[in-house]
């Protein structure tokens, strides 16, 4: 599995770069989903923006996710893309390991190893992050039932409330 891998304190301290910006493109195996969550059928594009973070600790790295996932409705079993496309912001730094207790600034913080940001491992964690945990094809689904048989009951006949009985007790009680 090859993975992207950006080397920061090369980048900034030794190169001196004000910022650093790069498009990538991490092919579906290359990110290594597990095969329960969905599948990617094409590459995943990465626009990534990296700067020194201005309080001087660590760097502040945007990046821009674009592609789709193939995923398995929960209610009707049918397969249909999620757009995964969106902006998001992590802050990454040297020696979070150390600690011994988090912050809340720490729960958007991503961890350096020698300087080095691990690109596709941020990737594919943001995305395992925003897959919903019960995926839906639209949010009035209504079910294998409804699917299949065209909105009609699974019993062929009139289709009825389940209070339909509870009416008819309701009737007798008025008569009697």
């Amino acid at each position: 599995m090859k993975e992207i891998k950006l080397d920061l304190k090369r980048i900034f301290e030794k190169e001196k770069q004000p910022f650093f910006r790069a498009e990538y493109e991490i092919r579906p195996e290359e990110l290594g989903l597990p095969a329960d969550l969905g599948e990617l059928t094409e590459p995943i594009k990465v626009d990534v923006y990296v700067v020194r973070n201005p309080k001087g600790e660590g760097y502040k790295v945007i990046y821009n996710i674009k592609g789709n996932v193939d995923l398995t409705c929960s209610r009707c079993l049918e397969v249909f893309s999620k757009d995964l496309s969106g902006e998001h912001s992590v802050v990454a730094r040297s020696g979070l390991e150390e600690r011994e207790h988090l912050t809340e600034s720490d729960l958007n913080t991503v961890s350096l190893e020698g300087g080095i940001l691990n690109l596709t491992e941020l990737v594919r964690e943001q995305i395992i992050l925003d897959l919903p945990y019960k995926p839906l094809c639209h949010p009035d689904c209504g079910g294998i039932e409804h699917h299949s048989e065209g909105k009609e009951p699974a019993s062929g006949g009139e289709k009825t409330s389940p209070f339909a009985q509870l009416g008819k007790l309701l009737e007798k009680k008025k008569q009697s």
